[in-house]
């Protein structure tokens, strides 16, 4: 820094000394989605309730990586997207819709 040289790692599993990969920032949020978020999600669908709300709060990096992962988990997700760009002063709003699918009786 004092050369006026910033490294930057490039790559999803590189990162700086005792840091955190784009890889390790991933799994971190795809844990938080299933401890935090998607217990509302289930509870919601189970009693069929709408309009439930729940806030995440992190910063730009770690939400798009937490909305990443959430679409991953998605049975009609066809392409990964990258939401990489989200400012840390900025919120986003996820709407999660669920499919309770009921067993035919025979």
């Amino acid at each position: 820094m004092a050369k006026g040289v910033y490294p930057v790692p490039h790559g999803n599993d590189r990162k700086f000394p005792d840091g955190e990969s784009l890889d390790d920032l991933a799994r971190r949020a795809k844990e938080a989605i299933i401890t935090l978020v998607l217990p509302h999600v289930w509870q919601t669908a189970k009693e069929s309730k709408a309009g439930v709300h729940v806030a995440v709060v992190g910063h730009g990096l770690c939400i798009s990586q937490m909305i990443s992962q959430l679409l991953k988990m998605s049975a009609n997700q066809d392409e990964e997207r990258d939401y990489r760009g989200l400012l840390n002063t900025a919120w986003t709003r996820v709407v999660i819709e669920s499919e309770v699918r009921v067993p035919e009786q025979r």
